[in-house]
């Protein structure tokens, strides 16, 4: 069972995410103040800015220090082994989906050498394309390749939290408490509402094609399969960008710089994906996403609404309504949509994310969101 959560002893109904770098005491983020580059909770900083008060003796709290690194210095350095070490541990997961494709007959390595300005492209096309793989075999590699590529983020994460923060891993984001199943739930619906509703526009405006319903017995395996699929690989860039990114910001340059840093690296790590380099829009449709999942994160304090969210965003976006999902074409789905409405409004081949309808319905959703922010917010008795 995870560590239960802790909560903030001056607000009840928060959780406590910072720490006071002189007592070592946890408060939520309200409570700390930043003074002399450092943030202090309300009764060190009084104590400290008391010139006749004497210093004492030793901390409250026994010799627990701060973060061992600036927080700049931190996300730098924490984005450099994401960038590179990382790509190497999915190599490694993505073995098995190579051989089993080898095993099948259908793994082709030319494309990989006959032009080398498609290299990335053809790479993408071995990982995330059947290529005439059956497709349970294909969904059982997938799997092993999200599901390595989630262990290959948490290890470096977990490591920079205990050792490089000196904070609890309890405080970041995954407490087992009651409300994950709620988190769950509330994930799915909202996932499923936005991408209904940007469906349902692009069909009313003309923009979208049906070309096809999945049989139901077929359908049901198309999300159940994707669902597994996709829900590691969600998790990955949750503990990337709203888990490690925005929260040490946070602790140090405060919400609004640690939501936009966070926002705008999450757009920028999917530039390389197909599509993304044609206009400015996909990496400005990625960031929107990214602060409507900082938002998730920061109204409850917790990563699993914004893991659910995610992965219910890229589950209805292609494996139901067969759009690409951030430039990724689905390789099934229960609708087959053809998108035939103007590239500026769809996104065109890269999908919603760079159509500015999904601009526009990004902040009714956000509203929507704001809207559930008192039933939100974690209650103590919740903890476990």
């Amino acid at each position: 069972m995870s560590a239960p959560m802790s909560f903030c002893p001056h607000h009840a109904d928060r959780q406590a995410t910072e720490q006071c770098e002189y007592c070592g005491e946890f408060f939520c983020a309200d409570c700390l103040a930043t003074l002399l580059k450092r943030r202090y909770c309300p009764a060190c900083r009084q104590r400290l800015q008391t010139p006749a008060a004497p210093a004492p003796s030793k901390p409250r709290a026994p010799a627990r220090e701060g973060p061992v690194l600036p927080a700049w210095a931190s996300v730098l350095i924490y984005m450099l082994i994401f960038l590179g070490a990382v790509p190497v541990a999915q190599m490694l997961a993505a073995a098995p989906l190579v051989g089993l494709k080898a095993a099948y007959g259908v793994l082709s390595l030319e494309a990989l050498v006959e032009d080398p300005a498609k290299v990335g492209e053809a790479f993408n096309a071995l990982i995330f394309e059947p290529q005439g793989l059956p497709m349970p075999a294909y969904s059982l590699g997938m799997f092993i390749f999200t599901f390595g590529s989630l262990i290959a983020v948490l290890i470096p994460t977990y490591i920079f939290v205990r050792y490089v923060d000196r904070r609890p891993w309890s405080t970041f984001g995954f407490a087992w408490s009651p409300r994950v199943g709620r988190d769950l739930i509330l994930g799915i619906v909202l996932g499923g509402l936005f991408m209904g509703s940007l469906y349902a526009v692009g069909r009313l405006a003309g923009w979208y094609r049906p070309q096809g319903v999945a049989a139901p017995l077929s359908a049901m395996l198309t999300v159940l399969a994707a669902g597994v699929i996709l829900l590691p690989y969600a998790a990955l860039e949750e503990v990337v960008f709203r888990g490690y990114i925005l929260q040490r910001l946070r602790q140090r340059h405060g919400v609004a710089w640690a939501l936009g840093v966070s926002s705008a690296l999450f757009g920028l790590v999917h530039i390389a994906n197909p599509g993304a380099q044609n206009s400015a829009l996909p990496v400005l449709g990625v960031l929107l996403a990214g602060l409507y999942l900082g938002a998730a994160y920061l109204l409850t304090e917790s990563l699993w609404l914004p893991v659910f969210l995610h992965t219910a965003w890229n589950l209805f976006e292609g494996p139901v309504f067969g759009f690409p999902v951030s430039g990724m074409e689905v390789a099934r789905s229960v609708l087959q949509t053809q998108t035939v409405g103007p590239t500026l409004w769809t996104g065109g081949k890269f999908g919603p994310e760079a159509g500015l309808l999904l601009f526009a319905l990004m902040i009714v959703h956000l509203g929507l969101l704001l809207a559930l922010r008192p039933w939100l917010r974690p209650r103590p008795s919740e903890a476990v």
